[in-house]
């Protein structure tokens, strides 16, 4: 299982990567980085719980626009914060369990000395399971399956990373999927953590 999903990771990056263009123009001028890693898929979770996706991990890919120029500011702060950018991306997990695709706006703050922060909010659909399974007598089955509550989830999270030469950047990366109780009755939620890789075009 560990040599398959460094397989799995390692061929997803070369198709994500592989072939990046050295400038924005070269893409059209509409995308600015693409992304993508490894995360611990439903992380943070009690191991104990009957809700657990166990011990498995998800490739993540990710595609953000140019900067949505909503207004403009000689403080770098609000800048970061009027200029936020489009951001496409999905999770696929490598044992079956939960994936998804998501949407939503990404903002950039430089920390100084190449560490950045990046902030995201937006939607999620996935395939996850949705209510919690009982059996005939309406005991809860262990189902090793979070319920989710809806298709259609926020997704909210964030990296921290340093921006190398040519583009280049690591960062540690952790994300939350939920429906905020707002949904449905069950909102179980899904957390991610793990790395990710990102070449910048702009």
């Amino acid at each position: 299982m560990g040599r398959s999903i460094i397989s799995v990771a390692v061929f997803t990056a070369i198709i994500i990567f592989g072939g990046a263009p050295a400038s924005a123009e070269a893409l059209g001028g509409y995308i600015s980085e693409i992304k993508g890693g490894v995360f611990d898929h439903d992380a943070l979770r009690d191991q104990q719980s009957k809700q657990k996706e166990m011990n498995s991990v998800d490739i993540n890919g990710e595609v953000l626009f140019t900067p949505i120029k909503f207004s403009s500011s000689e403080t770098p702060v609000l800048n970061s914060i009027y200029q936020p950018r489009v951001h496409v991306g999905f999770t696929g997990n490598t044992a079956g369990y939960t994936s998804a695709g998501y949407a939503g706006l990404t903002w950039d703050f430089n920390l100084g000395s190449n560490i950045f922060f990046a902030l995201n909010f937006g939607l999620t659909g996935h395939n996850g399971q949705l209510k919690v399974q009982k059996d005939a007598t309406g005991v809860i089955v262990n189902t090793h399956r979070p319920a989710l509550g809806s298709v259609i989830l926020f997704r909210e999270g964030g990296d921290i990373g340093y921006h190398f030469g040519g583009g280049h950047s690591a960062s540690v990366f952790f994300g939350h999927m939920s429906n905020a109780g707002l949904f449905a009755k069950e909102n179980a939620g899904m957390n991610f953590l793990g790395l990710r890789y990102g070449y910048r075009f702009d």
